[in-house]
């Protein structure tokens, strides 16, 4: 079962960035990406990444996904629905 989470996009051209939330038990996930080959993760306003999506096709050099605030939510959905996430945020839990 998927999760559920939103998206937006601030700022243009090279400065953009993409940012969507989510949750998933009691955690708030907050993915960060700049269109680059992985999108950064992040727990309950954390600056520092615990993981990261990667989002990246090395043989066609591009991303998997296009820079939308859709695509990204989407991909931080699948990633929140997926089966053993909520026991390994655990693990980082303090």
């Amino acid at each position: 079962m998927d999760g559920t989470a939103v998206a937006t996009i601030f700022g243009q051209g090279a400065e953009a960035v993409a940012i969507g939330t989510g949750s998933v038990g009691d955690f708030t996930i907050t993915a960060t990406w700049h269109g680059g080959t992985y999108v950064d993760l992040s727990m309950d306003g954390g600056a520092t990444a615990y993981d990261v999506l990667n989002v990246w096709d090395y043989e066609s050099g591009q991303a998997v996904i296009p820079f939308t605030a859709d695509a990204l939510a989407v991909a931080l959905a699948e990633y929140l629905g997926s089966d053993d996430l909520l026991s390994d945020l655990g693990n980082f839990a303090y």
